[in-house]
C-alpha cells in the first residue's frame, strides 16, 4: 500500500491490486481476505486488509474526509460510521433490537491504533510470525466486542438483546 491516492476516481480494481488482492474471483478474494488481513503485523494493517469490499467506500470516505491530512479525524469518523452504519444499524434491521455494541466496540479499535500511533506499542508485540500476528488480531477484536457487549449493556440493560446473547 505504497502509492499516493491523487484523487477520487479510485477505482475497486486499483483500491484491490494496491491492497495486493491479485485474484478478483469472489472465492479466492474471500480466502485471501481472512488470510491477508488476519497475518499483518498490525492492528491498523489488519483494518485496512479487512473486507476489501466495504473497505473501498470507507478509504474513499475517509480520502474525502481529508485522509492523512485529518488522520485522527478522518480515522475516527470511519471507525464510527462503519460501526452504526455497517453493523448496527444492520444488526437492527434484521433483529429489530437496537444496541451500540459494534459502535462502541470500534470506537476501542480506533482508540488502539490512536494510542499506537503516539507510542508504537504494537512494536512490541507483534513479531514475523504470522500464527503470533494472527491470534493478536483476534486478541484485539474480541477485546473490543467485550467491552462494546460490556458497555451497551451498562446503557441498556433491560435490552432484549442480552436474551438472545447471554
Amino acid at each position: 500500500m505504497n502509492t499516493k491516492i491523487l484523487s477520487s476516481d479510485f477505482t475497486f480494481q486499483q483500491y484491490l491490486l494496491r491492497c495486493g488482492y491479485n485474484n478478483h474471483t469472489k472465492w479466492t478474494l474471500l480466502f485471501q481476505m481472512f488470510r491477508k488481513s488476519l497475518t499483518q503485523p498490525s492492528f491498523l494493517s489488519f483494518w485496512r486488509m479487512w473486507n476489501p469490499f466495504f473497505g473501498y467506500i470507507l478509504f474513499m470516505i475517509y480520502f474525502w474526509l481529508g485522509g492523512n491530512r485529518n488522520r485522527n479525524s478522518s480515522l475516527f469518523t470511519v471507525f464510527i460510521l462503519s460501526g452504526f452504519f455497517l453493523h448496527d444499524l444492520l444488526i437492527y434491521f434484521i433483529t429489530g433490537v437496537f444496541s451500540f455494541v459494534l459502535t462502541i466496540s470500534f470506537k476501542f479499535y480506533f482508540t488502539l491504533i490512536y494510542l499506537n500511533s503516539i507510542s508504537n506499542f504494537e512494536r512490541k508485540f507483534y513479531n514475523c510470525s504470522s500464527i503470533r500476528n494472527a491470534s493478536l488480531n483476534l486478541f484485539f477484536i474480541v477485546c473490543g466486542l467485550i467491552i462494546g457487549y460490556s458497555i451497551n449493556y451498562l446503557l441498556f440493560p433491560y435490552s432484549i438483546i442480552y436474551y438472545y446473547f447471554s
